[in-house]
């Protein structure tokens, strides 16, 4: 009896819970470089009946995922690479691959929502929770009109999410007498309006959600009335059911005011009717980013994006630096760090790129050049130059305009991987001989070899300046408890002690960019044996290993690459549009148009 009690109890519970036990998350496995996604909301419901115009019958599915086609978009992709997350009671989370209980072939799409059959893959599954007590009976008589309707769908977090169940209301506009709809969030707020005021908040993930209403004192206490969707202009504008033959044969755009035969009240229906695969005119630019630059087709101009924004000798072209920085891309700042960290620079090209800017007397021709690589025995460079520009011994061309020369780019590659391999057997001159030979300082040398491509401690200071409140008079304590560090801080003792308040903030005091700090960085960052460098500075002041690993990268990529693959996983609802925007804003309308005509195109 105690058993049976118990069931009852928990069957009783489960009912009075359904608004947060048949609405699920549909979450985008990860493939390659991106990872798992939440994509939105959707629901399960039964017994739900389409009229089908083509037949002039009735389509009927005993169980049913309904979502939107922002959240599903593509049934022949996306069915297979999703799968659903339910709550459970106990606040645990129901995994279910959407592949597995999906019956591809009988999805139908209509008023922008995705409807698809369910159902179990074996009879031993028939009594699973999602064909149990997680559907929701669907209305048989167009509700819009109640005042007691909720719209419910995910908030997302990092490992789980929650469900979100908010108050849904007409509102009639008096000018156009149409009739909207908008969300209550707590009483004495200012009413939510637009799909950008949902989302704005808290991770919200309103497509697919369900419109529920309650129903007192029976078996059933919540029904589905609806699908939470969007018109164009980003307004509120719910699909309610039942939904008429009308609504199923439509292809095209449909009025924003249809007439529903249920309680012949006028209902907001979505402004357009969108495919699966995607919409007409320039729908492509609601494609989202994280899920279209992973594709294999469009693998070219996301190499071309990469090589265009990872480039940035020409300080006056915008790189993925300033994209990183722009309005819709947002990156936070030490997602900024980990992309310069990742920067993939060779010695020689920085080499180069300090020879490029001298000016009067030290100015480097192509003439000085090649006379510096004679000098050092690597007679095989003279040659790949000569045999190119057969005059470039007695040329006069400065070094930087020959860099800066396109039809120069293969002659530079070849020249610059021969001066960055130090395995080649019997040579023994590279690029730091040819900079010794061309009058460059040894300090200057020291940053080329000791800070290039990486800085880690130049890194560790930004980290510590832009995370830590530390002071000229903690900075020093920290040091001096080290005995192995004091060296590297003499490097920094004329700076740190030229009247330097030492209750000061380091931040306020110190430029990470002058000659001290230049000394500092070599000296920590050359890895020897038996001596403090970097890492012990860092584990002085409790910097977590996970953190502090990320300064010297093993393997350098491109940063473009590092800012891509933290968009696909952190800003997964970019719009291609939005990406075309930002790029538009930096001035590069050359990769705008790229976009667009690979795309339209396609």
């Amino acid at each position: 009896m105690d058993g049976m009690a118990y069931t009852d109890t928990r069957d009783k519970e489960k009912k009075k819970e359904q608004w947060l036990l048949g609405v699920c998350r549909i979450i985008r496995k990860g493939t390659g470089r991106r990872p798992d996604a939440t994509r939105g909301s959707g629901f399960l419901v039964k017994d739900l009946i389409i009229p089908d115009p083509v037949s002039n019958s009735n389509i009927s599915y005993q169980y049913c995922l309904i979502t939107t086609t922002q959240v599903i978009n593509d049934a022949k992709h996306s069915l297979e690479n999703c799968y659903l997350e339910f709550k459970k009671l106990n606040s645990e989370v129901k995994r279910v691959p959407l592949h597995k209980i999906a019956n591809l072939q009988e999805a139908l799409r209509t008023r922008n929502l995705v409807f698809i059959p369910i159902k179990p893959p074996s009879r031993s599954q028939e009594k699973e929770s999602i064909f149990t007590y997680r559907p929701f009976k669907v209305t048989n008589v167009n509700r819009s009109a109640s005042n007691d309707l909720l719209c419910v769908f995910v908030k997302d977090k990092d490992k789980s999410f929650d469900v979100i169940d908010l108050e849904i209301q007409r509102r009639i506009e008096q000018i156009s007498h149409m009739i909207n709809f908008q969300v209550i969030e707590d009483l004495g707020v200012k009413p939510l309006t637009t799909h950008s005021e949902l989302t704005r908040i808290a991770n919200y993930k309103p497509d697919g959600g369900v419109i529920l209403e309650r129903r007192e004192n029976q078996d059933n206490k919540f029904i589905a009335v609806g699908c939470l969707d969007f018109a164009d202009d980003e307004s509120i504008c719910p699909v309610f059911f039942p939904l008429s033959p009308t609504d199923t044969c439509q292809d095209g755009p449909q009025s924003t005011n249809a007439t529903s035969s249920g309680e012949g009240v006028t209902t907001a229906t979505t402004s357009t009717t969108t495919a699966i695969t995607g919409g007409a005119g320039n729908a492509y630019e609601n494609f989202y980013v994280s899920e279209k630059l992973v594709l294999p087709e469009y693998k070219d101009l996301y190499e071309k994006l990469v090589r265009a924004l990872d480039y940035s000798a020409n300080r006056c072209i915008a790189n993925w630096e300033h994209l990183a920085c722009t309005e819709e891309v947002k990156a936070p700042p030490l997602v900024r760090l980990k992309c310069k960290l990742s920067t993939n620079y060779s010695h020689t090209q920085m080499l180069l790129e300090v020879l490029a800017v001298r000016e009067n007397e030290e100015v480097v021709t192509v003439t000085k050049l090649i006379a510096a690589l004679r000098s050092i025995g690597r007679n095989d460079i003279v040659k790949m130059i000569t045999d190119v520009h057969c005059e470039a011994e007695s040329s006069p061309q400065m070094l930087k305009d020959f860099k800066d020369c396109d039809s120069n780019n293969d002659l530079l590659e070849q020249i610059i991987t021969k001066l960055d391999d130090q395995t080649q057997w019997r040579v023994t001159k590279h690029w730091r001989n040819l900079g010794q030979e061309l009058k460059v300082s040894k300090k200057k040398l020291d940053m080329i070899e000791f800070c290039a491509p990486f800085n880690p401690t130049k890194s560790l200071m930004e980290y510590l300046l832009a995370e830590q409140n530390v002071t000229v008079k903690n900075f020093k304590e920290k040091v001096q408890q080290r005995t192995g560090l004091l060296a590297a801080f003499k490097a920094l003792e004329p700076f740190l002690n030229m009247g330097c308040n030492q209750d000061k903030l380091m931040k306020d005091v110190i430029d990470l960019d002058n000659e001290y700090m230049d000394a500092f960085y070599v000296r920590l960052n050359k890895i020897i044996p038996g001596v403090d460098n970097w890492r012990q500075l860092a584990t002085a002041f409790g910097i977590p290993r996970d953190i502090y690993k990320d300064f010297d990268p093993k393997e350098p990529t491109s940063p473009t690459k590092q800012l891509f693959e933290w968009l696909f996983a952190d800003r997964t609802e970019l719009t291609l549009d939005q990406l075309c925007s930002a790029l538009k804003c930096i001035k590069r309308n050359d990769l705008v148009g790229d976009v667009r005509k690979c795309f339209e195109q396609c």
